[in-house]
C-alpha cells in the first residue's frame, strides 16, 4: 500500500491514538518455539513468510512487497516515493510455562541502491503490550516496551544494513500474552539523474526466555530424608516383632 506523505501522517496518528489498539479478530497462524507459542498476522506478513529456531521469529518480507525506488533522466528534476503500512497485533507470543523474565530484540533488515543526489529510509517500529489471547484474539491491557529502528544508507553505493534494538519484559505471567505491533514506512528521494530504492527484506523477534528454575534439594533436606525413613523402617521393625 502506498501513500501520499498527508496520507501516511494520518495513518500514523491513528495508530499513535491507539484506534486500532482494541481487541479485533486476526487471520493468525500458530508456529511453536522452545518456550513460546507464537501466532502472527498471516494478512500483513503473508502466510508461510515466517520461520521458527528457538525462540527466535523471523519473516521475510517478499509477501509484503515493502520497497520504494525513484529514478530520474533529468539533472534538473526531483521526486520521492512513500510505502506506510502497520498491523495490531502483528505477532503474539504466549509462554508455554512459567518464567522468572523475558528479553526480547527486533532486527530490521533492508537492501539499499543509493545515487548521488538521492536519499532513503527504512523503519520499522511498534508498541509492546501485555494482554490475552483467546479464541484467535489479542485484548492488551498494559504497554510494556516498544521498537522504533530506523535505516538511513548514507554514501552512494548499492548494500544491505540492519539495525537492532532490545526491550526488557521483565517478569511475565504465564497466563498472559503480549502482543507486538509493525508498523513500516519507507522513503525515498532522488534529486536530479539517477535511482534511488530501498526495500524491507526482513524482520527478526527474538526472544530470551529464562525459565522458573526447579529447586533442587539441598545436602541437609537429602539427610533429614534419610533420616526419616530409617525411622519409618525402626518402627515397622519393632511393630513386625511385637506381633
Amino acid at each position: 500500500m502506498k501513500l501520499t506523505t498527508i496520507h501516511r501522517t494520518l495513518f500514523l496518528a491513528l495508530g499513535l491514538m491507539g484506534v486500532v489498539d482494541c481487541a479485533k479478530a486476526v487471520n493468525f497462524v500458530e508456529v511453536d518455539g522452545t518456550h513460546l507459542q507464537f501466532f502472527y498476522d498471516a494478512d500483513f506478513w503473508g502466510i508461510g513468510a515466517a520461520s521458527v529456531s528457538g525462540d527466535s521469529i523471523t519473516f521475510n518480507t517478499n509477501d509484503l512487497k515493502a520497497s520504494v525506488s525513484v529514478k530520474l533522466s533529468s539533472s534538473n528534476g526531483s521526486s520521492s516515493q512513500d510505502y506506510s503500512d502497520f498491523t495490531t497485533p502483528g505477532l503474539v507470543a504466549v509462554l508455554k510455562s512459567s518464567a522468572q523474565s523475558v528479553d526480547v530484540s527486533n532486527t530490521l533488515k533492508a537492501d539499499y541502491v543509493l545515487a548521488s543526489g538521492g536519499k532513503a529510509s527504512a523503519s520499522l517500529s511498534g508498541d509492546i503490550k501485555s494482554g490475552s489471547f483467546s479464541g484467535g484474539m489479542f485484548s492488551p491491557s498494559a504497554s510494556v516496551g516498544a521498537f522504533d529502528q530506523l535505516i538511513k544508507p548514507s554514501s552512494p553505493g548499492t548494500g544491505s544494513l540492519s539495525q537492532s534494538s532490545p526491550a526488557s519484559l521483565g517478569s511475565w505471567d504465564m497466563a498472559n500474552a503480549i502482543g507486538i505491533n509493525a508498523s513500516i514506512l519507507l522513503h525515498a528521494d532522488q534529486q536530479g539523474g539517477g535511482m534511488t530504492s530501498i526495500s524491507m527484506t526482513q524482520a527478526v523477534y527474538s526472544f530470551d526466555v529464562t525459565p522458573v528454575a526447579t529447586p533442587v534439594p539441598e545436602p541437609e533436606s537429602y539427610a533429614m530424608l534419610l533420616a526419616g525413613l530409617g525411622l519409618v523402617g525402626v518402627v515397622a521393625r519393632r511393630r513386625k516383632a511385637a506381633k
